[in-house]
This record gives C-alpha cells, sequence and structure tokens, in this order.
C-alpha cells in the first residue's frame, strides 16, 4: 500500500517553505517550489527541465504531472496546470 504525504519543509531561518508531495516512493515539486530551493527563476528552472528532457536523461512521461498552479494575480485566484 502506498501513501500520499504533502510536507513542508522551512529553513532553518524561516526564509525558505516550500510543499513536497511524497507519492509512491516518489518526490514532486512543482517548479514554484524548485525556484525557492535552488534560489533561480522559474525560466531557469523549465530551461534546465527541458533540456534534461531533450538529451533523454529522464523520460518526460515518468518525471512530469500534471498539477495545477494556484495563485494569487491582482486580487483574483488564477489556476492553471
Amino acid at each position: 500500500m502506498y501513501n500520499n504525504n504533502i510536507v513542508f519543509y522551512t529553513d532553518d531561518e524561516d526564509n525558505i517553505s516550500i510543499e513536497v508531495i511524497l507519492q509512491n516512493e516518489n518526490v514532486w515539486l512543482n517548479v514554484e517550489s524548485l525556484t525557492k530551493l535552488f534560489k533561480i527563476d522559474r525560466s531557469g528552472i523549465t530551461k534546465h527541465i527541458n533540456n534534461i528532457y531533450k538529451d533523454e536523461e529522464l523520460e518526460e512521461n515518468s518525471t512530469c504531472a500534471k498539477i495545477a498552479q494556484v495563485q494569487i494575480e491582482g486580487g483574483r485566484r488564477v489556476t492553471r496546470k
């Protein structure tokens, strides 16, 4: 039986707080969490991820999940996949 867990990571100074999903022995982070963890912007993360798939280091269908991104933009809640 596999469990799904959500873990919230916070650094020692409470500067970084990210959500990590543990599912079926896999660790999942969304792009926003990766930007906080590695302290680089979104374009840097997506560039590296796209290069990994282009170089066939990993298969996209086994390492990418459709998780909705929710954020507040101008006072409204916006959801994207």
